[in-house]
């Protein structure tokens, strides 16, 4: 009722199949990349605070840029964003609509300095 829209059940999932290969990806990436780290440093990265913040923060960032595109359209889909008169447009519309696929890296920046200071901080605490 925040925004005052309706709610319908039939809602609940918009966005689902989008979300579940972007979390998934994301997070494989992740632990992958600071496993990596860890084997070819011989754990010396996660030993101190310093690299620990390193590691885990590049590491996030890095799969947040791999995902980033899906995260873009996965917003659409849920924002419920219509063009071109088409209630349920298709993936290349949505692309084209955001300018090409380097549209769909637009506000990369701001998520990529959270994502790596959050992810950099809770590695450490």
């Amino acid at each position: 009722r925040q925004t005052g829209n309706t709610w319908r059940f039939s809602e609940m999932y918009q966005g689902f199949f989008l979300q579940l290969p972007r979390t998934v990806g994301m997070m494989t990436f992740i632990f992958v990349s600071v496993d990596s780290v860890r084997r070819w440093t011989d754990g010396e990265a996660l030993k101190h605070p310093a690299t620990q913040f390193l590691t885990w923060g590049g590491s996030s960032m890095l799969g947040f840029w791999v995902i980033w595109p899906l995260e873009t359209l996965k917003n659409q889909v849920q924002a419920g964003t219509t063009f071109e008169s088409s209630t349920s447009p298709t993936l290349r519309q949505r692309i084209a609509y955001m300018g090409g696929p380097l549209g769909l890296y637009r506000g990369i920046l701001p998520g990529s300095i959270s994502v790596f200071m959050r992810n950099g901080t809770a590695s450490i605490v």
